[in-house]
């Protein structure tokens, strides 16, 4: 009788241990184990990161300088609305036309001060941003179509979103022109720093 009152104190002390004592260390134990494997998952995926990331900057690295040039002007990562007014001025002059009445508009400006819309959040989640540039300017019609052409092949992304032409008021009554006005509206983008 002593012997089973030992065997079962032994054995509620060895389920106590188990229960008070093994278990929870069991449970710590493999929430660990746990742990470690998802930490090793986020060194893995750090050395991947850090092995793109030394390949991207070796790839960009042996860009030459006048082509990371032409990558800056063709989607700059910033909006210069006077350069570009400046570099449109420029194609113009060229054919012996200016720039009148140059306005802006910045996607951000018209949405201060009131709720978004479901346009401009998406506009705002996008990696770049339009930025909207119009004009109006005078010259003969064979000028304004080399302009455009001009304006087509420049490095920088420029899309015309609208041309509106008139002629020209002449200078007098008896003056016969073949000079119109033009209105244009054109959108152009660049890189959002995230």
């Amino acid at each position: 009788m002593f012997r089973s009152i030992i065997t079962i104190i032994f054995l509620l002390a060895t389920i106590g241990l188990f229960f008070f004592f093994i278990n929870p260390i069991y449970k710590d134990i493999k929430d660990l184990k746990e742990k470690e494997k998802s930490y090793q998952e986020a060194l893995s995926n750090s050395r991947e990161l850090e092995r793109i990331t030394t390949s991207l900057r070796d790839s960009y690295q042996s860009f030459q300088a006048s082509d990371v040039k032409k990558l800056d002007t063709l989607l700059p990562d910033y909006v210069n609305n006077v350069q570009l007014a400046v570099e449109i001025e420029k194609l113009a002059l060229s054919y012996g036309m200016f720039l009148k009445n140059v306005t802006h508009k910045l996607p951000q400006e018209e949405a201060t001060g009131r709720q978004l819309t479901r346009e401009q959040l998406a506009e705002q989640r996008k990696d770049y941003g339009i930025f909207e540039l119009s004009f109006n300017t005078e010259g003969a019609y064979n000028n304004f179509v080399n302009f455009l052409s001009d304006l087509e092949k420049s490095l920088r992304i420029v899309d015309i979103e609208s041309i509106s032409f008139s002629v020209a008021e002449a200078l007098n009554a008896l003056q016969v022109s073949d000079i119109y006005k033009y209105d244009l509206k054109i959108k152009t983008y660049w890189l959002k720093n995230k």
